[in-house]
């Protein structure tokens, strides 16, 4: 699968790289957990033509992200990681669950 991958800055939308990996490989770059600036580095679901992070860019997607936040107002909005994990697991998704900059012990 193809994702553009972009070293990071909010401003940074058109300096990426579409990089083709297996899934198994995208998701190997998840496995040690960092917590760096909001916009430290970040990924797009699939190849940008041109590379300029825009939806009306992005030729092909071969992978579906889930924001997966509960509200702030509503803790119960959203499945917990675990449960989550299970649901697909059984519905035999690939998937891997990945905390983002917004997740604390207080918060999702």
């Amino acid at each position: 699968m193809k994702i553009t991958m972009f070293p990071g800055s909010e401003k940074n939308t058109s300096s990426g790289f579409v990089n083709e990996l297996s899934f198994e490989e995208f998701a190997a770059q998840f496995v040690e957990c960092h917590k760096g600036g909001k916009h430290d580095g970040y990924f797009v679901r699939g190849e940008l033509d041109p590379v300029h992070r825009k939806d009306d860019n992005l030729s092909d997607s071969n992978l579906l992200i889930l924001d997966g936040d509960a509200s702030i107002d509503d803790t119960d909005s959203a499945p917990s990681p675990s449960e989550l994990h299970d649901i697909l697991k059984t519905a035999g998704v690939n998937h891997f669950i990945y905390t983002s900059h917004s997740h604390s012990h207080e918060r999702n």
